[in-house]
């Protein structure tokens, strides 16, 4: 399934989408597209988040982030997390919502990469890992230092760029089949 590209091309032809992968990432980058928020609630949903309450701080990362980027980061992490946990608790107080898939799977394919559109500083491209001590070798090459990222508009922009073409008609498509949509990360 990967990133979702055959079941969302499926959905957007009106057919109910299947898809497996045993990495559970491919539902997190499949899912929130077959019920794609509006900007307007997405950019709500960013408003409620607060990007000061952080509890990690990973130090090594330094080397992708610049501090205030990685706290920000942290903080949204500490956000899906705790929303997630209080949808399984059945805490109706805060629950993960559609939109926050929405921003749980952009926030995650901005992490890293090779452009200013991406939370990190210069590295290799998405999908390609690498250590924080091989980043570090990066930077030094490139005479590089992790610049200041803004997560939520960079959450925002990506967002109106994947939202670009998603008219009333797609939404009615979408909505026909999501709800029927079979997806899984079963590995048999």
């Amino acid at each position: 399934m990967g990133r979702g590209t055959t079941p969302v091309e499926a959905a957007l032809l009106g057919r109910i989408p299947f898809g497996n992968d045993v990495n559970p990432l491919s539902l997190t980058f499949t899912r929130p597209r077959l019920c794609p928020p509006t900007i307007d609630q997405i950019a709500e949903r960013l408003r409620q988040i607060d990007l000061t309450d952080h509890d990690e701080f990973p130090e090594d990362l330094l080397a992708f982030y610049h501090p205030e980027t990685l706290r920000e980061i942290c903080a949204l992490k500490k956000f899906f997390l705790r929303t997630r946990l209080n949808q399984e608790r059945a805490d109706e107080s805060v629950t993960f919502t559609q939109v926050d898939e929405w921003l749980c799977m952009v926030a995650l394919n901005r992490l890293t990469g090779h452009s200013p559109g991406f939370f990190s500083v210069y590295t290799l491209p998405p999908n390609q890992a690498l250590s924080a001590e091989s980043q570090c070798k990066i930077n030094q090459a490139r005479e590089q230092e992790p610049p200041r990222r803004d997560v939520m508009q960079l959450i925002l922009k990506k967002s109106r760029q994947l939202l670009g073409d998603v008219t009333p008609t797609v939404r009615q498509t979408l909505a026909r089949v999501a709800q029927r949509a079979m997806l899984t990360n079963d590995a048999d």
